[in-house]
């Protein structure tokens, strides 16, 4: 298995959609940064009664816009 396919493979133990909780998990930030993240449009969302959730392709397309090298030499 090559490497981003394991890496990948992580979320298979996630449903297609997950909670802010879950976001929070693998995005290794806390609550409140996930919760801020869905309030400011950076990971799309849909409220359901009280709970917002993030289709799994969100996280992904979340990742791939950021940029990886924010250092000035």
């Amino acid at each position: 298995m090559n490497k981003e396919k394991k890496k990948i493979a992580v979320l298979d133990d996630y449903g297609a959609v997950l909670t802010v909780q879950e976001v929070a998990a693998i995005l290794r930030i806390g609550k409140n940064a996930a919760y801020a993240l869905v309030h400011e449009g950076a990971v799309p969302s849909v409220r359901v009664g009280r709970k917002y959730l993030v289709p799994k392709n969100c996280i992904f397309d979340f990742l791939k816009a950021a940029p990886y090298n924010n250092r000035v030499d």
